[in-house]
């Protein structure tokens, strides 16, 4: 039996959107982003964006798969929270609000929200709050099974039957996020982008998950 709490992620903007306005595309954390780390604002509860995995984050704006702003009206609650949330960080400074504003209608701007928690880009010329590591990925939970038989004929022969049973519960594994490899930037927030945002896309040994259920028999003869 393994059970383990997913891997600490966070929002990790690898663009040249170049939100602080430095021409440099960095905050000066080189690795593991290649020099690339541009934080986005995050308001809300952090335990909205945990464990997240199984679907995209649902995502309105211009950045590719997202819902656009339009098609939804300025009078929804979503769009009201999305443009709220966007400003909140520059309260009292209305010119940072409009380009927070500016950001957020940007080709690449998006709003990202879930159970009360909102993700938007920084307003040009500043960094976002979203640190490092402030949600956490989907956990691993996986219980193998074995149980055998043994019958011996004599002092000389024994015959041993085995049933084992790898991922009993089923339970689906992802691969575990973790800093630079989800990009708000990217868009998603649907099932057929490759770039979803908050979403695993892979779920094999291999990349850190687990396989399906899956059960092995065996006979032995031993003399």
């Amino acid at each position: 039996m393994a059970a383990q709490s997913g891997f600490p992620w966070a929002p990790d903007d690898g663009s040249t959107d170049d939100w602080v306005g430095n021409g440099e595309f960095n905050n000066t954390i080189p690795r593991p982003n290649n020099g690339v780390w541009q934080t986005w604002n995050y308001s809300g509860p952090v335990s909205a964006f945990n464990g997240n995995g199984s679907v995209p984050i649902p995502c309105y704006g211009q950045a590719s798969g997202c819902t656009a702003f339009a098609s939804i009206g300025a009078s929804s609650p979503i769009y009201q929270s999305c443009t709220a949330a966007a400003q909140q960080p520059y309260a009292g400074n209305a010119q940072l609000q409009s380009l927070a504003l500016a950001a957020l209608f940007s080709a690449n701007g998006a709003c990202y929200i879930q159970k009360g928690g909102v993700l938007t880009p920084p307003a040009y010329g500043t960094f976002g709050n979203a640190s490092r590591g402030m949600f956490t990925g989907p956990m691993y939970v996986d219980l193998d099974f074995a149980l055998e038989k043994m019958w011996r004929i004599k002092e000389r022969y024994a015959v041993q039957f085995r049933i084992e049973a790898y991922n009993i519960l089923n339970h689906t594994n992802l691969l575990n996020f973790s800093d630079g490899i989800s990009d708000p930037s990217g868009g998603g927030g649907v099932l057929s982008s490759s770039n979803a945002f908050g979403f695993a896309t892979s779920g094999l040994i291999g990349d850190g998950g687990s396989s399906n259920r899956q059960f092995q028999f065996g006979l032995k003869i031993t003399f």
